[in-house]
């Protein structure tokens, strides 16, 4: 139910710097194990294996950090909401192109030449690379999926917001502010406490008028 609005693309570009970070980490980590004598196949395993937390601890982080703004507690959440959803599951979708998908492009295009040495490493990155052709069918058919789906999202500027606070203002010409106050706020205030379900009231008497908000 979320629209797609300037909210949205905020959360894309806070999405986009967490997630080149932990591509940053895990290739880095490839680089110095095959420069230490790694062979690339294990090297990527190795890497995936002791790069696996530090990345499930980003994404568990920042996704439990942004869980109560997600949700939409308290006012002004229409804002923040959208925001919230958008990193929380762009960040999951991350983690699987981080551990899935990068270690097949890395393996594919890859060409530096390195000293091999025989190691061993983690099921994730082991299943991924040994299965490419399968990877890449499927993040293929989930960047579809998600073109098709963007497709069909309705577009707005900014995300609908349902302010509940109404402002009157009450005309009264030729009056002082103790007269508008006397004659007009007082007895509006007095007459919008009766009613149920007013959380808060404001009111101001000004020359020529009466202003209250609630």
């Amino acid at each position: 139910g979320t629209n797609i609005s300037v909210v949205v693309f905020i959360g894309l570009i806070m999405l986009a710097g967490i997630v080149v970070n932990n591509a940053i980490v895990l290739i880095d980590r490839i680089n110095q194990l095959r420069a230490s004598g790694l062979e690339k196949t294990a090297a990527i395993i190795e890497a995936a294996q002791s790069r696996l937390r530090p990345i499930l601890m980003t994404t568990l982080t920042t996704s439990l950090g942004l869980l109560p703004m997600a949700i939409g507690l308290g006012e002004g959440a229409e804002i923040r909401t959208p925001m919230a959803v958008t990193v929380i599951y762009g960040l999951l979708f991350a983690t699987l192109l981080t551990l899935f998908f990068i270690p097949v492009i890395y393996s594919l295009f890859d060409r530096k030449q390195f000293e091999k040495f025989e190691s061993a490493g983690s099921a994730i990155a082991d299943f991924a690379i040994r299965r490419p052709v399968t990877i890449m069918m499927l993040f293929l058919s989930m960047l579809v999926f998600g073109i098709i789906s963007s497709q069909l999202l309705p577009l707005e500027k900014f995300p609908s917001i349902d302010i509940p606070e109404i402002a009157i203002r009450i005309p009264y010409n030729d009056a002082t502010p103790v007269e508008v106050e006397k004659m007009i706020t007082r007895p509006v205030e007095e007459a919008l406490a009766t009613m149920s379900g007013i959380k808060r009231l404001r009111s101001r008497s000004s020359e020529d008028a009466a202003e209250i908000q609630l």
